[in-house]
Parts: C-alpha cells; sequence; structure tokens
C-alpha cells in the first residue's frame, strides 16, 4: 500500500528519494527482528512474536488516519459507480487460489508428508484456480474499454510487452531468491553448523546489514540517473555466483567464508529488491501505476509462496537420495518421507549418538548444497533475462488524479501543486 500511495504523488524518476526512506525504516525492523525472534524461540516464548507487532500496528493506523488525507481531484464518477467497477470474481478466485496454495506450503513437510494427497490436492487446486484468474482477467481486459465495464485486477496488457515480462519474471526471481536465501541459510547454520536459533539469527544479519544499504544506494542512483538495466544484470549475476559458492559450505567452512558469500549475495539482491519496481511502472502509463504497482506486488507474494515450498521439497528429496548414509535405521526412519527439513535444529541434532550425529550432518550439508544449486540456475536465468530489458526512460512528470489533502488558514484544501518534484 505505501508503495501505492507514493506511485500516485510522485513522478516515477524520482519515487527512489522515498523508496529510500521506507527502507531506512525497514532496515530497523529487519536489524532488530531476527535477534528479537531468535531470542523470543530459544526462550520458549515464541507467542510473543505474533503480539509484539500489535502495537506498532494500532500506531501505524493511528498514524494514517490522522495524516494522510487523500482526494481524487475531479472524480467524473460516484462512489456507486466505482464499486460496480471492482472485479469481485477475479479477487475471490485470486484468493482462493492463493488460501490454497499458503495451505499446502503452511502444512506440507510438518503436519502432513509433502506427498500427502491433501497437500498435493491442495497445490493442484491453487495452480488451477490461478489459471482460472488469468483466463478471467484476460476476459475482462478485452472489455474494460467501456466506461462502465468492470476493471480487472491484474490487466494482463501489463504483460504482453518485453519490458513488463522481463521486469516481472526480475521479481518474481529476486523475492524467490531473497526468501529462498533466509529459509535455507538458517537451515545451514542450525543443521550443519549446530547454532542456536538465535545465533543463527545473527548470522544473517551480514544480508540484512549489506542489502538494505545496498537498496537504498541503488534507488537513488535511478533517482538520480535515469538507468536501471545495468543494475538488474549485476545485480542477479552476483546472486548467481553468490549461489554457487555457498554450495561449497560444509560444516568446516570459517566464518569469514560464509560471512563474504552474504555480503555478494546482499550487493546483488540490493541492486535489484527496489529498482525493478521504478522499471516496471516507467513500461506503463499514469493511469496504471496503482495496478501496476499491485501486479507487482502480486508477483513477489506468489514467489514467496514458492520461496518455501521449492527449496523444502529439493532438500527433502535429496536428503532421501543420501539417507543411505546414515546407519541407523531409525534415525534414518524419523528423518525420511519427507520430514528431513523440519529437523535441521540444532536441539534435534543434540539428542543423536555421536556416529548419528555426523552422519546426519554430512548429509544434511550435502542436501543444502544441492537446494543452492537450483538457486543460482534461477539466478543465471534472471541475469540473462535483465540482459534482453529494453530500457525505458523514467518519466520526471506526473499526471494523476490523487493529490493530498493539506490546511491551509484553518480550511482543508487540496494540494494542486506540480508533481514534477
Amino acid at each position: 500500500m505505501s508503495a501505492i500511495v507514493v506511485s500516485d504523488l510522485v513522478s516515477v524518476r524520482h519515487r527512489g528519494k522515498y523508496m529510500a526512506v521506507m527502507l531506512t525504516a525497514y532496515l530497523l525492523g529487519a536489524v532488530s527482528g531476527p535477534l528479537l525472534g531468535g531470542v523470543l524461540v530459544q526462550a520458549g516464548a515464541w507467542r510473543w512474536v505474533f503480539w509484539l507487532p500489535v502495537p506498532f500496528g494500532v500506531v501505524s493506523f493511528l498514524v494514517l488516519a490522522f495524516f494522510l488525507k487523500g482526494k481524487v481531484r475531479d472524480a467524473d464518477s460516484s462512489r456507486r459507480e466505482r464499486l460496480r467497477r471492482v472485479d469481485y470474481g477475479g479477487n475471490v478466485v485470486l484468493t482462493a487460489a492463493t488460501g490454497s496454495m499458503l495451505y499446502a506450503v503452511t502444512y506440507g513437510g510438518s503436519e502432513y508428508l509433502w506427498s500427502d494427497a491433501r497437500i498435493i490436492a491442495s497445490l493442484t487446486a491453487g495452480v488451477l484456480g490461478l489459471g482460472l484468474f488469468l483466463l478471467l482477467e484476460r476476459h475482462l481486459s478485452r472489455r474494460s474499454s467501456s466506461n462502465n465495464a468492470v476493471e480487472p485486477v491484474m490487466p494482463l496488457r501489463l504483460l504482453n510487452h518485453r519490458e513488463g515480462a522481463t521486469v516481472a519474471a526480475g521479481a518474481f526471481a529476486s523475492s524467490l531468491l531473497s526468501n529462498w536465501a533466509n529459509f535455507l541459510l538458517p537451515v545451514y547454520f542450525q543443521g550443519v553448523r549446530m547454532s542456536t536459533p538465535s545465533r543463527a539469527g545473527v548470522q544473517l544479519l551480514p544480508i540484512v546489514a549489506v542489502a538494505v544499504p545496498a537498496s537504498i544506494v541503488s534507488v537513488v542512483l535511478v533517482s538520480k540517473l535515469g538507468r536501471y538495466k545495468v543494475l538488474h544484470v549485476a545485480g542477479f549475476a552476483g546472486m548467481c555466483v553468490a549461489c554457487g559458492l555457498f554450495s561449497i559450505l560444509d560444516a568446516a567452512s570459517g566464518d569469514e567464508e560464509w560471512i563474504l558469500m552474504e555480503v555478494l549475495f546482499s550487493l546483488g539482491l540490493g541492486m535489484v529488491i527496489n529498482t525493478l519496481l521504478p522499471a516496471f511502472q516507467g513500461a506503463v502509463g499514469e493511469s496504471d501505476q496503482a495496478v501496476a504497482t499491485s501486479t507487482f506486488t502480486f508477483v513477489q507474494s506468489l514467489a514467496n509462496i514458492w520461496s518455501v515450498t521449492m527449496p523444502a521439497s529439493i532438500f527433502n528429496n535429496r536428503f532421501g537420495a543420501l539417507a543411505g548414509r546414515i546407519s541407523d535405521e531409525q534415525v534414518r526412519a524419523q528423518l525420511g518421507g519427507g520430514r528431513a527439513y523440519g529437523f535441521a535444529t540444532r536441539a534435534f541434532l543434540e539428542g543423536l549418538q555421536e556416529k548419528a550425529r555426523v552422519e546426519v550432518v554430512d548429509v544434511f550439508g550435502e542436501a543444502v548444497s544441492g537446494v543452492w544449486y537450483v538457486a543460482a540456475g534461477i539466478a543465471g536465468v534472471a541475469a540473462l533475462l535483465a540482459c534482453a530489458e529494453g530500457e525505458v526512460v523514467l518519466r520526471e512528470k506526473l499526471e494523476t488524479d490523487f493529490a493530498l489533502e493539506e490546511k491551509v488558514g484553518g480550511e482543508v484544501k487540496v494540494d494542486e501543486r506540480s508533481s514534477s518534484k
């Protein structure tokens, strides 16, 4: 939502400066979150992870309610007419499809095996639902030329040209790889290096400490220079190399090795994670800015779903192929059937006999390496697609129907100033 507000009030060329402010706020939470979360989990107070955001949410809601006063300039339709144009069918189908996939990735590998019929059915229903959603959006896009027609949630015209398609693919890949690292590195730290949850949170800090500043610098460069393609190519190439290097980590690797690899990965991630949106918005007209932002966010959200399923599935399959190295049949059976991912913790390993622990750690390490090979391939494909981007000129002038309300002499007025700032 914050990205949509900024896109309605600031030109594409200059949005980077405002995104940098938002990223600074994100940095505070990203640095403190893993540390605090790890401490709470280790102390057995994990429920507080869900309670702590509540006061921050309440304060944020009050700030928005009192200070964000927006208005549509010269609205040419009533509220009832605008509500009639909402794509309710698309929203329902999309929500149901996404919920079905979320159910699968939430309970697959924990409550049920990935091969369980309920998980397979849920994933299948989610994928088919997405297909139905795209067909529905295609139908609505053909009829949206009429003033009274329903406006599709995700107009496919945003993706039917090279720039939109390649940048959307980059958005999917960047979100996928970002969460891939956040899910897989703790498996390495806890399941191979036998770190505690709180220490694993500390070991993730190099990613946050480098990625966010790199992202701030990147979006400012886009604002100053109006160029982004070189950042996308270099960023995905850097992540490709970093993922390949992650695959060689094992229990004997030194701290300096994984720290340098995290720094390289974070530099690449910072170059792309927040410069893709201006590129996507720059490829469409001003009237499509809000829907382009929501479409971009949806692509990222879809990647977030698969960023859990894919590494967990690859890890479990790889572990199953190597499980014969574990001599203890009871331990092998306990970790089999797609359950290995959930047992990659120090607490589990400390409960094993020395011989079994060494064997399990060795298999965990090789299974993690196999997952990084796939990540490197995804980053490599994304780098090639970035080379195919058609760099567009980012507009410095903004034409929008939205404005902020300001109090002038005790009266509320709509800000009519030029938005080409």
